[in-house]
Formats: structure tokens, C-alpha cells, sequence
């Protein structure tokens, strides 16, 4: 997306093409009516037996690619902010900080938010976490020497201090330190995530049986209650809250488990869809699951002669569809609630260098007319 360095980008588009190559082995004969699939560079009937191709059903907007400066964040179900260094008739000058601005996806109408610097997260509850540095422009200095700053959209913002070893929860919009830095964790070691105060917080351990390590993780509540999830660690840096529904949904760049995880302790895991399998199965596809309230979306990308078959697929309860031909970079993000997702979009062939990305907007909830 906009304003993400090349290398993160590349490491991004790296990661992401390990998802999918994780599945499961492919029972005998399961694929046996794709085969031959892998060779054509259009779909082939066994293929469109497997998804409806419907690019373009859904309403779609265009942000423009020119004013965005960072990663975009929903303010509320209608409305984007993000950092930017240029809109209108004005232009940040070397020296100047950027501004935070208010995009309407409908109307694309801009307002200056009043904030300076990069903003770095607005979650459902209006909290916000901004960070401002002596120079922006490419030059990048150690999260702790950034001046951070955070408090409640649309009121000042409180100048605070960074927690040292920490990532950014983006559903609590916080530094959270870990309690153990990665680099440190013993053989037996306990690691507490937080959720959000009123659902408790999960935790994940590693154990030793014999020559083998045991993980496990635990969702304890409010009340001390504690409900054992699944025998598998959580991937917490791609681990985010789904206000439409009050659940999380885990995605991941690695191999590990999509699923969504309720208050309640239920545990629920999403299936790669078989026609992704088949495709990851011979070794010509990457992909990586998103949600929004109609289901889990799957930013799947085809190499070479296979680009038309990527885009964005949507999976809702097994029926998949294609709803975007585009390939998808960086993180799709959805709306408060679950209707609309922002991606970056590269239409074509994407490995020709002149293929430009836009930033659009996806209503799942709204068909476009015809």
C-alpha cells in the first residue's frame, strides 16, 4: 500500500506467499478433475466449477493514490484517515510534518484533522496512536526515538512514553510490551496478549515433553475463568478485532492457522478453499486471508501466464467467489462494520514494472448497478 517502504513491501509480498503453501496433503483423487488446470493461463471449466467470477458486482471507489502518504485506518464505517504530504493546493515542505487527513469514501470529500505526523493506528473506539519524528521523507529512525503521542480521536492527544520491546496492538491502539522479548524466551516459556479489557486475555505457553516442544493456547476471562483453544501458538502480529461481530480473527504470513476466536472460547478455523489448495499444490499461487462480515476474503496471487486468475476471493460459508480481478498488495482493511475493505490494487499482468496500484474501496454490503 501507499507509503510502505519497498523493502517492507517485498517482505510483505515474500511472507504472504507462504500462507497458502501450507496445506493440507490433498486426499487421493481429490484433484484429479483440475488436472492439466495448471497449464492454462485462462480458466478452465473444472476451475469455474469450483467459484462464481463476479469482478465488479459490488460498489466500488477509487481513492486518490496521490494524497496518501501512510497506511489508511477507518475512523468510522464511512470515512478514512491517514497521513498525507500532499492534497489540494497544498504540499509538505521538506522540514514539515505531514498532515492527518479525513477522506469520505462516498463523496471524496478531504478535511484536515488537525493532527501532525503519522498516524499509526484508530481502532473501533476512537483511540489513537500517532508518532512524530524530527524529518520525514524516507528517513526512518528506532521506534524510541520517535516522539508518540496518543488519547481519543477528535481531542488532543496526550504525549507519551514508548514501551521498549513492544508491538502495536491495533485493536487497543497501544505499545504492548511482551513479557518476554522473542529473543529471550526460555525452552518453557508463558507469554500473556491482550485482548480488549472487558474479554480478558489469551495465554500462550511452550513446554517441553521429552524431545519435543507442546504448545498450547488459553483464553483466560475477566473472571479468572480459564478455557483451554487449541494446541497451537497464536500468530499475534496479524491478529485483529472484528467490531461487527466481537470476535478476532487471526491471519497470517507464515504457516499457521486462519481462524476466528469468540469471547466465549469458541475456536473457529477457516478452510483454504479447494481450488487455492490446488493451485498452492502445484506451486503457482500465494494467498492471504482477510475478513469482513460476509465471510473471508483471500488476496490470491497467480505468477506469470496464471495472473488472470488472481484477485480477491471471497469465501462465504464454502461458496466462493471472485469479487476483485486485481492483485491485492499490502493489508486489506475492513470497515467497523464488516461491509467495506480498503485494498491496493494492480490490475493485469502485475510483474510488468509500468502497472500502476490504486487504492480502492469495496462495499460487499452494496452491488454496483448495472
Amino acid at each position: 500500500m501507499p507509503g510502505i517502504s519497498s523493502f517492507k513491501a517485498a517482505w510483505t509480498r515474500a511472507c504472504l506467499s507462504l500462507l497458502i503453501a501450507y496445506t493440507p496433503v490433498a486426499l487421493s483423487g481429490e484433484f484429479d478433475a483440475l488436472r492439466g488446470s495448471d497449464e492454462s493461463s485462462n480458466f478452465t471449466t473444472a476451475e469455474r466449477a469450483l467459484f462464481t467470477d463476479a469482478a465488479g458486482k459490488y460498489k466500488k471507489y477509487e481513492i486518490p493514490n496521490d494524497i496518501i502518504g501512510e497506511a489508511l485506518y477507518w475512523i468510522d464505517n464511512e470515512r478514512v484517515a491517514f497521513s498525507s504530504r500532499k492534497y489540494g493546493s497544498w504540499k509538505a515542505r521538506p522540514d514539515e510534518p505531514s498532515r492527518i487527513i479525513v477522506y469520505h469514501v462516498r463523496t471524496g470529500e478531504i478535511t484536515d484533522s488537525g493532527y501532525r505526523g503519522i498516524l499509526r493506528c484508530v481502532n473501533h473506539a476512537g483511540d489513537t496512536l500517532i508518532h512524530q519524528m524530527d524529518r520525514e521523507g524516507g528517513t526512518y529512525s528506532r521506534p524510541e526515538q520517535y516522539r508518540w503521542f496518543a488519547g481519543k480521536w477528535g481531542k488532543p492527544l496526550q504525549k507519551i512514553d514508548y514501551v521498549k520491546d513492544s508491538f502495536i496492538s491495533y485493536y487497543l491502539c497501544e505499545n504492548k510490551s511482551y513479557i518476554n522479548p522473542p529473543q529471550q524466551l526460555p525452552v518453557i516459556s508463558e507469554r500473556i496478549i491482550p485482548l480488549l479489557p472487558e474479554h480478558g486475555v489469551l495465554r500462550q505457553t511452550v513446554t517441553q515433553q521429552g524431545t519435543n516442544q507442546l504448545e498450547q493456547l488459553y483464553l483466560i476471562k475477566p473472571t479468572g475463568e480459564e478455557i483451554f483453544l487449541r494446541p497451537e501458538k497464536l500468530n499475534e502480529y496479524f491478529f485483529f478485532y472484528q467490531p461487527w461481530s466481537d470476535t478476532y480473527f487471526e491471519t497470517g504470513t507464515m504457516v499457521h492457522t486462519v481462524s476466528t476466536i469468540y469471547p466465549s472460547g469458541k475456536s473457529v478455523t477457516h478452510a483454504i478453499p479447494k481450488l487455492l489448495r490446488f493451485w498452492a499444490d502445484n506451486h503457482t499461487a500465494s494467498a492471504g486471508a482477510y475478513s469482513c462480515g460476509k465471510g473471508v476474503l483471500w488476496s490470491v496471487h497467480r505468477s506469470g501466464r496464471h495472473w488472470k486468475k488472481q484477485g480477491i476471493y471471497l469465501d462465504n460459508d464454502g461458496k466462493l467467489t471472485r469479487i476483485e480481478a486485481g492483485r491485492a498488495s499490502g493489508w486489506i482493511k475492513t470497515s467497523p462494520d464488516g461491509c467495506k475493505f480498503i485494498a491496493s490494487i494492480a490490475d493485469g499482468d502485475t510483474f510488468k514494472l509500468s502497472t500502476p496500484d490504486k487504492v480502492v474501496v469495496i462495499n460487499v454490503c452494496e452491488e454496483a448497478k448495472q
